[in-house]
């Protein structure tokens, strides 16, 4: 999406098939568990957010939080910012993205794919610490970890993406991965989880799950932002709560920590391949 052409910010996005169009693909509604779920997000709650995000970092107050801050103020049509802290510029980051990955989904069966989360205890940083975590080593320990289990790239294939979250009763960031995988047994991938180390903060290092709503999985594997969740028993004391947004401190670090990421630098692709706009098997 190239900053200042009618292109980027219309008509590609009027091109959309229906089959590929996150929009009308994720509904809201209630899943096979449930729960309640919201429908795709829409441009005037991402100008809200992004509102919101921009009071943030000026309250928080440092030079870089408040020259963020104007930068996410001057995003506008024809001139987005393109920045990852940008919720209006991930919302079309998002469309793009998950069409492309939809797209290439379409002729594998929804049964023989699966949504794998991954949480490395030796991922987490500490709050003010976190401009030292580097997504790119991350993903590349991650795909040498997988190949060393003897994953054949030919007959299996993961695409994801780096996401995090402030655990507020440890007082630490924990990064991990989304996953969507085709074909990848779960003896490779244990494999490669039971070397990390055990952790009372991270109770379940792998989990695998089957997908019943693809558009949402791949939506959810493209984020622009953190949440704060508390766990049970944390040394903290604080309250068990599902996610909420970070206090401001902590959101402000977050939101500059993403303005210095690029998408291509927390995608991951495993047995797969981009090209442009399109995702070929390797």
């Amino acid at each position: 999406m190239k900053r200042g052409t009618r292109t980027s910010g219309v008509r590609w996005l009027r091109a959309l098939h229906s089959s590929c169009d996150l929009r009308k693909l994720v509904v809201q509604g209630v899943d096979k568990r449930g729960r309640k779920v919201g429908a795709f997000e829409k441009r005037s709650e991402q100008r809200v957010e992004r509102a919101q995000r921009i009071s943030c970092l000026r309250r928080e107050g440092s030079q870089e939080s408040r020259a963020l801050a104007e930068k996410l103020q001057g995003c506008r049509y024809r001139m987005r910012c393109q920045s990852m802290a940008c919720p209006v510029c991930a919302r079309l980051r998002r469309l793009s993205y998950g069409a492309t990955v939809l797209r290439f989904l379409a002729c594998y069966p929804l049964t023989e794919l699966h949504l794998v989360t991954l949480i490395n205890p030796n991922d987490a940083v500490p709050a003010g610490q976190l401009h030292h975590f580097d997504p790119a080593k991350m993903i590349s320990r991650l795909r040498r970890q997988l190949e060393r289990a003897g994953i054949a790239k030919g007959n299996a294939f993961l695409i994801g993406a780096v996401d995090g979250e402030w655990d507020a009763g440890w007082s630490m960031f924990q990064a991990h991965t989304h996953l969507l995988e085709w074909r990848v047994s779960n003896g490779p991938l244990e494999a490669v989880t039971t070397k990390w180390p055990r952790s009372i903060r991270v109770r379940v290092r792998k989990r695998s799950e089957p997908i019943d709503d693809l558009a949402r999985v791949v939506a959810y594997l493209e984020k622009s932002f953190w949440p704060a969740i508390a766990r049970k028993k944390n040394p903290l004391g604080i309250h068990p709560h599902g996610k909420r947004r970070p206090p401001c401190t902590i959101e402000a670090e977050i939101l500059r920590w993403l303005d210095r990421q690029k998408p291509s630098q927390m995608r991951i692709f495993f047995g797969v391949k981009t090209y442009g706009r399109s995702i070929m098997k390797t």
